[in-house]
């Protein structure tokens, strides 16, 4: 595949906001909080399965623990929506523990892709 064919099949997804709410904690801290946005997982697991290289962006995934510590939130919250979906899934992940076999690329760099998704956007 060329890079060009695959920045059309890349789609980022910005944490904070889209995937998940702004109920619990503060995010200046780099706290974890807040629910899933209803069908936010569900979405992401679909937008995967027809081809996208869905990529998780937040500016907090700046250091490997706040990278660890958003995948550990998606698989337990995807465990909360279907416990053997989830185990599935997330397999090769949980045998490994190496962040390339989890179902989601999460990163703070912009990455190239067909579009974004945030809650805050400007559209001009």
């Amino acid at each position: 595949m060329s890079r060009q064919q695959e920045e059309r099949l890349t789609l980022c997804v910005d944490f904070d906001g889209v995937i998940h709410d702004y109920t619990i904690g503060d995010w200046r801290a780099g706290e974890l909080y807040g629910e899933p946005l209803p069908g936010a997982i569900a979405a992401l697991f679909r937008l995967r399965d027809k081809g996208w290289n869905v990529v998780i962006h937040t500016t907090r995934a700046r250091s490997a623990q706040l990278r660890r510590d958003i995948r550990e939130w998606l698989y337990n919250r995807t465990t909360d929506w279907d416990s053997v979906f989830a185990e599935t899934v997330f397999a090769p992940w949980l045998e490994s523990g190496d962040p390339k076999d989890f179902p989601f690329i999460i990163t703070a760099t912009k990455l190239p892709a067909i579009a974004y998704i945030d809650d805050r956007a400007v559209r001009f």
